[in-house]
């Protein structure tokens, strides 16, 4: 997006039988070009990956190439290009599953707010400029034959209990067409109808849902478990307060040996705690506990906005 700052990182890996000292790593976005980055001694097969920051000023396609001198045998792979598709906005459609009462007791809320924090969002309205993310809260019981998934990049299932057939199949094709999907497994979920909820590339969700389990004390992430990649910056306890976070409610998983490769972070119980998976040229995510004052603290973290944002 134009909003943040982003971080593209350059590996550079001696491929060679001599250790080697290349020249810095040059980046180019567009026609800007950034200040280089240092790579160091490397030993034969050894790696060394360079960050640099970059604020995008223009949504649209944009070309970033990134390039080591290094004068080999070889200057073909010397040189990577990208095309970055970068974006002024990204619908997120929130379909909330408790929508009744105060705003902040229903399921989508907190998440919602995550990813704009703006007082229009509470009230059905949009965004404003200033963010990235545009949420669209709507109540499962609105949606209908005729609601639309193609314009929105995400959906997000907010204890959803279960949605009915055509609503269900469209939105699965969505997901094979390369959208997104986030379920929230929160209290009111239906396990019988997320595990039998299949498209084009077979069963949607990463692994079997099974029965809500409680613990009055809570159980708290466990942030050495976080190997996703979009969970890379919550992982230091320096920095992610995601680790006090206490959950009282969440949903046991079946982990076979499938299921377990793509568990994306634990509780400290060992019960997953977020699993992820790639479903035909979409994305599907599930959460085993809710995002929101029902089944825990994380709302209340100062992490939980880039943990919805990541």
């Amino acid at each position: 997006g134009t909003d943040p700052e982003v971080g593209p990182r350059v590996t550079v890996a001696n491929t060679g039988t001599e250790a080697v000292t290349p020249p810095p790593v040059e980046m180019r976005v567009g026609n800007l070009t950034l200040p280089p980055g240092n790579v160091g001694q490397l030993a034969p097969g050894g790696e060394a990956t360079v960050e640099f920051r970059h604020r995008f000023a223009t949504a649209g396609p944009q070309v970033v190439v990134a390039r080591v001198s290094a004068g080999d045998d070889l200057p073909g792979d010397d040189q990577v290009e990208r095309v970055v598709a970068v974006r002024k906005r990204l619908p997120v459609l929130l379909v909330d599953g408790n929508p009744a009462g105060p705003f902040f007791d229903r399921a989508a809320s907190f998440t919602a707010l995550a990813l704009a924090p703006a007082a229009t969002v509470a009230v059905g309205g949009g965004a404003g400029d200033a963010y990235l993310m545009e949420p669209k809260l709507m109540a499962a019981a609105d949606l209908t034959g005729n609601t639309a998934f193609e314009p929105y990049p995400v959906v997000v299932l907010a204890d959803v209990p279960r949605l009915p057939a055509p609503i269900a199949d469209r939105l699965a094709a969505h997901v094979t067409g390369g959208g997104g999907l986030l379920v929230l497994a929160g209290p009111r979920c239906e396990p019988g109808f997320f595990n039998d909820w299949t498209g084009g590339d077979g069963r949607l969700l990463p692994a079997p849902l099974g029965p809500l389990a409680t613990d009055i004390t809570g159980v708290t992430p466990a942030l050495a478990t976080f190997d996703h990649p979009a969970l890379a910056l919550l992982a230091d306890p320096k920095t992610s307060d995601l680790g006090s976070g206490q959950v009282a409610a969440w949903r046991r998983v079946e982990e076979d040996p499938e299921a377990a490769r793509r568990v994306a972070a634990r509780f400290t119980n060992g019960v997953p705690f977020l699993l992820a998976r790639a479903y035909g040229q979409g994305r599907v995510a599930v959460a085993t506990g809710g995002f929101d004052n029902r089944s825990g603290s994380l709302p209340a973290r100062r992490s939980f906005v880039p943990l919805v944002h990541e």
